[in-house]
């Protein structure tokens, strides 16, 4: 009946709900950012990288959710040594993520590939080490619904690991944000810095400072759910600052669909009052025809895009100088479609 009673109300507490919108939320979006980049070479290691990062994330509060709520003391350790594990991924992915970010936006970084593979080949050795070893976390226990650890000797190292990479990815999100023009990619910049920063410093206190310099417990669920401002950042900047290039994506579906539905509605009604004028038997083959000169007519869908770039992005004219590779190649996308379609249409 203890055991019961203390399922029922860790699983349906306040704390469990939020670790359920927290899930809900990084779930959702990565399965969001992985479907739409599907056949998309735009920014894919940024996606790549995104996604590996979410995963790790996910995989930190998961043990922790999981841990402090099962009654098998047999699990406790594998499941905390997985939750260290996927804090060594965390940072180190947060670190490139932003590297890539500066990369893909076109700001000069130098990069020496030499200390880039010495970086992921020591993320890599400490994760082993962190998982099948007791030189970081040597024991779990759950007391009061609060994991408690038993660190190992190598918990310093392990701490510096996680600061380093942090402060690694806030430094280079808040220079390179200083050193473009773009104000897009200055958002973008921001507003992921602002993401890593809110997550890592709770995280810092609540799950490594408090417990190793006090011993005290009882906030680590709050690092986990920190999260959540990483995860709003990352959705604002991808539905409305373009980070994977998204924007386009639902520019160009919103446009589709405006045009369409004006072709469908006005020049139908249009064309439906001129055939009841001229004849009632051309009607079809005459509204058919001024679809057509509908759909091949570009100035619209140009008009279209600016005011759906204002509504969507905020954006003006002169922020679009870094677009132009990305809006020429959906141009020549839209040009090759409608020279399947119309092949009388010259491009």
């Amino acid at each position: 009946m203890g055991s019961s009673a203390f399922l029922g109300s860790a699983f349906f507490g306040v704390i469990a709900w939020l670790y359920y919108l927290c899930f809900l939320l990084l779930a959702g979006l990565w399965l969001f950012i992985a479907w739409i980049g599907q056949g998309q070479r735009h920014r894919a290691p940024l996606r790549r990288l995104f996604l590996a990062l979410a995963l790790s994330l996910l995989l930190w509060q998961l043990t922790l959710f999981i841990e402090t709520r099962t009654v098998r003391p047999v699990l406790w350790l594998a499941l905390g040594r997985l939750n260290f594990t996927a804090m060594v991924f965390a940072p180190f992915l947060a670190w490139r993520f932003v590297q890539e970010m500066a990369k893909s936006s076109r700001i000069k970084w130098e990069q020496n590939r030499a200390w880039r593979l010495a970086c992921r080949w020591e993320t890599v050795v400490l994760a082993v080490l962190t998982l099948f070893t007791p030189w970081v976390d040597a024991s779990e226990r759950v007391e009061s619904a609060h994991a408690v650890s038993t660190f190992g000797p190598l918990l310093p190292v392990y701490g510096t690991h996680v600061l380093g990479y942090w402060g690694a990815a806030l430094l280079v999100a808040w220079r390179q944000r200083r050193q473009t023009k773009q104000r897009v990619v200055r958002d973008q910049l921001g507003l992921i810095g602002s993401g890593i920063l809110i997550t890592g410093f709770i995280s810092l206190v609540t799950n490594l400072l408090l417990p190793y310099g006090w011993g005290d417990f009882r906030f680590c669920d709050i690092g986990p759910l920190s999260v959540l401002g990483f995860l709003l950042c990352v959705a604002y900047a991808t539905f409305l600052r373009r980070l994977f290039a998204l924007g386009i994506f639902l520019r160009e579906t919103l446009v589709n669909g405006i045009l369409l539905a004006f072709v469908l509605g006005a020049y139908s009604s249009a064309v439906f009052v001129i055939s009841q004028t001229l004849t009632a038997s051309a009607g079809q083959w005459t509204q058919f025809a001024v679809l057509i000169i509908a759909f091949s007519f570009d100035p619209l869908r140009r008009f279209l895009e600016e005011k759906t770039d204002r509504l969507l992005f905020g954006e003006r004219k002169e922020d679009r100088g870094g677009e132009s590779g990305r809006r020429r190649s959906w141009r020549g996308t839209n040009r090759r479609t409608l020279a399947l379609l119309f092949p009388w249409r010259h491009p």
